[in-house]
């Protein structure tokens, strides 16, 4: 009992962690967004060609600091997108990905109504799940 109220206050306090980690940049985000599709698409290493960012259709990015989304946008295939806890100021790039099913966005405090009311409406049939907006 003792364990499970432990690991109860370690996934609570997830949140919390990430408000002290610095938001990365444009370039430092890009870099961990290449990495995570790499480990999606299970190739390590060379060039990720479109038959390689076909195979990627879910995406966990949760926590990352992200500051912008570049590079997800050729990720045709995508279905899945967990994006929360981040740093996110924009989401354009993310109209693009058609298939989406399931997108959240909760705790990137600088989205906007107005920006995600524009995705919304790019993406009819996808469901969105964000914190409450600016």
């Amino acid at each position: 009992m003792k364990m499970h109220l432990i690991l109860l206050g370690l996934i609570l306090s997830l949140p919390l962690l990430a408000v002290d980690r610095k938001p990365l940049t444009k370039e430092e985000s890009a870099k961990v967004i290449e990495a995570a599709i790499r480990k999606a698409a299970k190739k390590p290493t060379g060039e990720l060609t479109k038959a390689d960012l076909e195979k990627v259709t879910e995406l966990d990015l949760r926590y990352k600091q992200l500051t912008s989304v570049t590079g997800l946008g050729k990720l045709t295939q995508l279905t899945f997108l967990d994006l929360r806890g981040n740093q996110l100021t924009n989401v354009k790039g993310l109209e693009k990905l058609t298939k989406l099913e399931r997108l959240v966005l909760m705790y990137n405090p600088d989205l906007t109504k107005a920006q995600m009311a524009e995705l919304k409406k790019a993406l009819p049939k996808c469901k969105i799940s964000s914190s409450p907006m600016k």
